[in-house]
């Protein structure tokens, strides 16, 4: 059902829906449809691309791809994803074949005419799509792989209240379901770290940003498992630069990524947080090299614990990182629980598990971690991390345990917890403790009324003397 649209500024003075009419390049909001389209025919999600710059040979011409963002080297497809690589989709079309996205796209609601050549893994269709189509589309995502029709009337009565005609929903399959989710994976990465970043709303939700050539459509598209948004941006009467716009250039991360933001966060109020339905059967979860793809080892730099239909998960382990190298404390705050849990152990880390009442982050997921993110550790430390309640509020707060968090990351903790607190200096002798929280009163765990303020105490480096 079509919840809400705006299709112009006002329609007394200018009769024409640019949500459903207009018709503009989508750019890079394109490349979810592609990528599903790779999985659909067997290609893991891991796979491994050449990142930098792509001169393609088509029949009659050369097509040269260059990326705007992060480039060279070589990247999974998640990643690619994630960071909207152009050249790692030019070559990936080049391997489905643009007929098959086509066909992948008619399937998914795609109503205007998309021309079956290599540009439209970039978003390159000619004329274009409507952000109602892009909408759509991108629902079949949220739907497990179903895929219905928008409905604005619902039903048509005559004068007498008699029902003329109803319009009901139809869910025809468009995709596995197991696609559907691994896409939306790759998509929560890109507003986790991706180029999205800007439409974060605190409760599991994927998207994609989208920029054309010379700025002149930019693009967001987003969901949670309630609700999908598109957002564009442009010149309604003709496609012009976006370089200077508020004093910025218009991409799909910077004004599209928080309009949808600041729409999202109030249409979502009072709509519990959830996370996106995982298929019963048929996902994987395997810890994967960042660089080469394979297997990770204990001894792999980065890693990224990826989802992959069961049976195409890469079976080769990494041979590139075999000897003994120093962990890293990945970033697990936002993620599920179960999920942060699996990282870190199959990273070879032991979890201790806590729990923090905070309503500032979803029941579940993770709300802080012990080491931070990027600490040095060694096979077998234990780490911890702390899982939010998304208590309701009560009379009586729970101290939230700060020590061993910079001092921002505690006093950002306190404030989620409702509590006010004053910070104190002291003077310690290790550089490791310089910035961090050294001590709290009352201690973690105290549960107090919000009147009370906490005593939060940060390392200060002691100055030599002489």
């Amino acid at each position: 059902y079509i919840r809400a649209m705006v299709g112009g500024k006002d329609w007394e003075t200018k009769k024409f829906n640019l949500a459903v009419q207009a018709k503009r390049q989508p750019g890079s909001a394109f490349k979810p449809f592609v990528l599903a389209t790779a999985l659909e025919n067997g290609i893991s999600i891991s796979k491994v691309y050449n990142a930098g710059p792509a001169l393609i040979k088509l029949p009659n011409q050369n097509w040269e791809v260059n990326n705007s963002g992060r480039s060279g080297g070589t990247m999974a497809l998640r990643d690619a994803t994630i960071y909207s690589v152009n050249s790692v989709f030019a070559r990936l079309i080049m391997d489905v074949g643009p007929t098959a996205v086509v066909e992948q796209v008619k399937r998914m609601g795609i109503k205007s005419r998309v021309e079956p050549v290599p540009a439209i893994a970039l978003g390159g269709l000619g004329g274009g799509v409507s952000p109602l189509e892009m909408a759509t589309a991108y629902s079949t995502f949220a739907n497990n792989g179903q895929h219905a029709k928008p409905i604005a009337i619902t039903k048509v009565t005559d004068s007498n209240g008699e029902v003329l005609k109803t319009n009901g929903i139809r869910m025809l399959p468009a995709m596995d379901p197991v696609t559907a989710y691994l896409v939306t994976d790759a998509l929560r990465g890109v507003i986790r770290s991706g180029t999205g970043r800007a439409a974060s709303i605190g409760r599991p939700a994927a998207g994609k940003t989208g920029t054309t050539e010379e700025y002149g459509d930019a693009w967001f598209v987003g969901y949670t498992p309630d609700l999908v948004a598109a957002v564009w941006v442009g010149y309604e009467d003709s496609r012009r630069p976006m370089r200077n716009v508020h004093g910025i250039t218009v991409q799909g991360g910077t004004f599209p990524a928080q309009i949808w933001r600041k729409f999202m966060i109030p249409a979502m109020a009072g709509i519990p947080a959830k996370n996106f339905p995982r298929p019963s059967k048929g996902i994987v979860s395997i810890l994967v090299d960042s660089e080469t793809g394979d297997r990770a080892t204990e001894f792999c730099p980065e890693t990224t614990l990826m989802q992959f239909a069961a049976g195409s998960g890469p079976l080769k382990v990494c041979e590139v990182h075999t000897g003994p190298e120093v962990l890293e404390m990945p970033n697990i705050v936002g993620l599920p629980a179960t999920e942060a849990k699996e990282l870190l152990e199959t990273a070879g880390l032991q979890v201790k598990i806590s729990e923090v009442d905070t309503l500032a982050v979803p029941a579940g997921l993770i709300a802080a971690q012990l080491p931070l993110a990027g600490t040095e550790l060694e096979t077998g430390d234990e780490v911890e991390m702390q899982v939010s309640t998304g208590r309701p509020e009560t009379d009586e707060i729970k101290v939230p345990k700060v020590v061993g968090l910079l001092r921002v990351q505690g006093e950002n903790l306190m404030r989620d917890a409702g509590l006010e607190f004053t910070v104190i200096w002291v003077p310690v002798s290790g550089d490791g403790q310089v910035g961090k929280v050294v001590g709290q009163l009352p201690p973690a765990g105290t549960l107090v009324k919000p009147t009370v303020e906490v005593i939060i105490r940060v390392g200060q480096k002691t100055e030599a003397k002489g």
